[in-house]
């Protein structure tokens, strides 16, 4: 069998192939989970997603358990972050979190999407926003929220 020689133009293919055929930071591209090409994750409302958001930050003991909903940027920025500032940051967040969140409004424009949102904090009724971004692989995730004071 003869092999043909491939020179760095043909390396630098075959590496673009290999990228192209497997996302390296997350392992193998999985296919898509029905027939119109999206997966679970993308289907999922940007709203859905934040209200399991809510629901992971009452049940977390640490940042790291908030890590799959939040945006790629705060999630570095966490990861850089003392592990008492993250705890500190955990408390807080636990803390501002208010009961009986809803979601009033819900409103997407390509891949970003803003949430009004309705809670009550020590029995007063607050209200908030977010906002969240849709990801390369459709999901979203949790960029900003705020909270009435």
């Amino acid at each position: 069998m003869r092999r043909l020689p491939l020179g760095w133009l043909g390396w630098v293919g075959v590496v673009f192939l290999a990228a192209a055929a497997c996302d390296l930071d997350r392992g193998p591209v999985t296919p898509p989970l029905d027939g119109n090409g999206k997966s679970e994750e993308a289907r999922e409302t940007a709203g859905a997603l934040y209200l399991r958001f809510v629901h992971a930050v009452a049940a977390a003991d640490t940042m790291d358990a908030l890590g799959p909903f939040l945006e790629e940027g705060v999630r570095a920025h966490v990861a850089h972050l003392s592990p008492k500032a993250q705890d500190e940051r955990l408390a807080t967040h636990k803390r501002e979190e208010p009961d009986q969140v809803k979601i009033t409004k819900e409103a997407v424009e390509g891949d970003l999407a803003m949430l009004v949102l309705s809670g009550v904090r020590a029995g007063k009724a607050v209200r908030g926003k977010a906002t969240l971004v849709r990801e390369d692989r459709g999901g979203w995730r949790v960029r900003d929220e705020a909270w009435e004071k």
